[in-house]
């Protein structure tokens, strides 16, 4: 069984978000997800998992049309 990763890179947070890398700088710029300095390439970000995750479920939550959400709200 393949252990998950801990941390994602800033190319792979887009990929699970489906966003472009530009739009992940900009995030981390906004301070909207946080990312920590790699140690072995401090030019490298590294974004937590849980972070990317807990961005993803808000994204999808958003996206949601608002009949689901007339309906998860009921």
């Amino acid at each position: 069984m393949e252990e998950q990763p801990r941390y994602y890179t800033v190319r792979q947070a887009a990929q699970v978000l489906g966003v472009s890398r530009w739009k992940m700088w900009k995030l981390l710029e906004a301070g909207t997800i946080k990312a920590e300095a790699n140690p072995l390439d401090k030019r490298q970000k590294l974004i937590p998992v849980g972070e990317v995750e807990q961005l993803a479920r808000y994204i999808r939550k958003d996206a949601a049309p608002e009949e689901d959400r007339a309906e998860s709200d009921a």
